[in-house]
């Protein structure tokens, strides 16, 4: 199923970077960007029609503009250390029609 979405992919001290693929091509690298272990992480995903953005507590790390639309409401977080733990998860939408 990852050649039809798109994801994040966040590395860790011990695999640095975090990565934005699409159709499982990578359009967006940031070699910088990791979660440091032991500290908790607030992350935020915020996509409005073809606009995608990542946040790691609340500073912008991915900004993403495409010019083919996204497809479906889902999306994907996935981690390059098995060592993390993710916990809780919240998912929010917003509607034009509410």
């Amino acid at each position: 199923l990852l050649e039809d979405c798109h994801y994040f992919w966040i590395g860790s001290e011990k695999d640095t970077g975090c990565t934005f693929f699409r159709s499982n091509v990578q359009v967006l690298s940031s070699p910088d960007s990791y979660l440091q272990s032991e500290i908790a992480h607030t992350i935020r995903i915020e996509r409005v029609d073809n606009h995608i953005r990542l946040l790691i507590n609340e500073k912008l790390v991915m900004d993403y503009l495409s010019h083919i639309p996204f497809s479906g409401p889902y999306f994907g977080l996935m981690l390059k250390d098995a060592d993390l733990e993710i916990e809780p998860i919240k998912v929010y939408v917003i509607s034009p029609d509410i």
